[in-house]
């Protein structure tokens, strides 16, 4: 796994991880977020091609991504397409 984060007057703006698993050839990019404040910079843009690129170089054939509505503008840029969409759920609280 692999953790980047975006340091901004030494405060961290964005976050961002990338899994491996070594028996197979996918990449994982997962956890993209940016504090509300800093949306816009290109801060998520910035840790998406970290992830691309680090993704490549250690030999990752498919890369998959969990990409909230916010972020699918962002990602199909960079060729990712819908296959599937998931739906989160909330427990109600007791």
């Amino acid at each position: 796994m692999s953790i980047y984060v975006v340091y901004v007057d030494n405060q961290p703006v964005a976050s961002a991880w990338l899994t491996f698993n070594s028996c197979s050839p996918f990449a994982g990019i997962w956890g993209g977020s940016t504090v509300k404040e800093y949306r816009g910079k290109g801060f998520y843009s910035l840790l998406l091609n970290k992830r691309i690129a680090e993704a490549k170089s250690r030999g990752a054939k498919y890369l998959i991504i969990d990409a909230s509505d916010m972020s699918k503008p962002i990602v199909a840029k960079r060729g990712f397409e819908v296959v599937a969409t998931t739906t989160g759920y909330t427990s109600p609280s007791r």
